[in-house]
């Protein structure tokens, strides 16, 4: 499918419910608590992902499960080397997937 852009001066964050939080998990599969960010007809489900020692530091990006792709200076990047982005329980609690809440804001000058 074809990429749209929704411009530089936007960015999202995560919102968890009340004793949750988000933490980083390695893992060779989507983890079962990975943060689920969209779908694309030519890729299925992508979860949220931070990209590492990519020669511009670490970066989030997206993930199919298999590769990690990020955005860097107007460009599309992929690498292997990524972490999923879960939402987990602060307790020893096992409870369903929270699935966190994504809100648009516009980022300051």
């Amino acid at each position: 499918g074809r990429e749209h852009e929704v411009g530089s001066m936007k960015f999202q964050w995560f919102n968890c419910h009340a004793g949750h939080h988000v933490q980083l998990q390695k893992s060779h599969v989507p983890p079962a608590r990975g943060a689920v960010t969209g779908h694309q007809k030519d890729t299925g489900t992508l979860y949220a992902v931070v990209c590492h020692h990519t020669a511009h530091g670490k970066i989030p990006g997206k993930s199919d499960g298999r590769t990690a792709w990020y955005s860097w200076g107007g460009r599309e990047h992929q690498t292997m080397d990524f972490s999923y982005i879960t939402v987990v329980n602060r307790g020893f609690n096992p409870t369903p997937p929270v699935i966190p809440d994504f809100h648009p804001h516009p980022h300051p000058h």
